[in-house]
């Protein structure tokens, strides 16, 4: 893996954008590699249309995984409402 500036803490939330292929999957995979965690590969076109048409169902997902960070995961998803004119 290419030497990243990145060293985000497993104590705290943090957000990873960037454009396609540059390794955010990549890094995730091994800087979680030995914790529970899951992915959503929203570039899956049939599993970003169930979620776009239900945002209920990911609304749902997101707060059954968050446990105690929902805090963080509210103000995410209102970003999110926000950006796309909702």
């Amino acid at each position: 893996m290419i030497h990243r500036l990145l060293d985000p803490t497993r104590r705290e939330s943090f957000f990873l954008f960037g454009p396609r292929g540059t390794g955010k999957t990549t890094f995730l995979k091994i800087f979680f590699e030995n914790e529970n965690i899951h992915l959503v590969d929203l570039l899956d076109e049939a599993l970003f249309d169930r979620y776009l048409l239900n945002l209920g169902l990911c609304f749902r997902l997101i707060m059954r995984l968050s446990g105690s960070h929902k805090g963080d995961l509210q103000s995410f998803i209102g970003l999110i409402l926000e950006c796309a004119g909702l």
